[in-house]
């Protein structure tokens, strides 16, 4: 027994000294039958236990990754048109407290509609509530550039340098990831052309993907 109690305190000891990380192990399960009676742990080998670092130790510091499915709409008076598109979406954002984080993000087309290219970046003040201890709510509002443009043609492009503005939620994972999803509006341009037309170009996008707190 106390070979076993030295052995659990000495692995305990490497994991938490070499992340600073809080571990979270669940108690072990006690088989008595009456007259002998031992401890054994609920995990099997090679179980990973759970590492979360409390809120209060973190940088405040988060970055991600994920895909946008955005859309890029011109009209003028004699057409209109719609192009869809996959973006990957880098985030990087600062937790200012629970209740504020400041956050930036930038998209590039990874699949194309009508040979039509978009590049974007913005900078929000990102105010957050939380439902429970799993579900956060957010707002994003703050200022951008999307810049769309044909494929190897200058007869349909636009450049939108926009207020922005957007919803969101996102749900712990556990091991500081977090699961988000949020729907931005990108505003509009109305010195854009299509099909070499004096046009309104009009952008958003529904985004999805992955965190870690830092």
């Amino acid at each position: 027994m106390k070979r076993h109690i030295l052995l659990i305190s000495t692995i305990f000891i490497a994991l938490y000294g070499s992340n600073n990380k809080v571990i979270s192990v669940e108690p072990a399960i006690d088989l008595s039958d009456g007259n002998n009676s031992k401890r054994v742990s609920k995990y099997t080998p090679g179980y990973m236990p759970r590492i979360i670092t409390p809120d209060n130790l973190k940088s405040g510091v988060y970055g991600g990754l994920g895909l946008s499915g955005s859309w890029v709409d011109f009209s003028n008076s004699t057409e209109s048109a719609s192009n869809k598109m996959l973006d990957l979406l880098i985030v990087a954002g600062y937790n200012y407290n629970k209740y504020l984080a400041l956050e930036s993000r930038a998209r590039v087309s990874a699949a194309y509609d009508n040979g039509l290219d978009v590049k974007a970046v913005s900078f929000f003040v990102k105010p957050k509530y939380d439902i429970n201890k799993k579900i956060a709510t957010y707002a994003l509002i703050g200022y951008g550039q999307t810049k769309a443009k044909e494929i190897n043609s200058n007869t349909t492009k636009g450049k939108i340098n926009s207020a922005q503005i957007g919803i969101g939620a996102d749900y712990k994972l556990g091991n500081n990831f977090k699961f988000f999803t949020d729907f931005i509006y990108h505003g509009k341009d109305k010195d854009a052309k299509y099909n070499n037309i004096k046009s309104i170009m009009k952008s958003s996008s529904i985004s999805g993907g992955i965190t870690y707190d830092f």
